[in-house]
């Protein structure tokens, strides 16, 4: 079982959703409150999610092909690509 840890901050509630990459099922959703927050999602195998955050007046914020990282070892070499998609524009980091 592969663990997705999903962290930040909001000044507002809102719902955190992910769904895998490839196909875009669906994988589920946690609600979270204003401040610094931290959820975990478990799918069966390692791979790339697009991650959603909407509140409750419709406005979303999107990180589209997350690449996730394996945990098991201490020391990482992070290098990563994703797109943001914030109010309806989208940029590529």
């Amino acid at each position: 079982m592969a663990k997705y840890y999903v962290s930040g901050t909001t000044t507002d509630s809102c719902v955190i959703q992910i769904f895998t990459n490839a196909d875009h099922n669906y994988i589920g959703q946690r609600s979270v409150g204003s401040g610094s927050y931290e959820v975990v999602f478990e799918l069966d195998v390692l791979e790339n999610v697009d991650i959603w955050s909407k509140r409750d007046d419709g406005y979303s914020i999107s990180y589209v092909n997350v690449i996730p990282l394996d945990g098991s070892a201490k020391d990482v070499n992070i290098t990563y690509e994703y797109t943001e998609v914030y109010g309806g524009n989208a940029s590529t980091y």
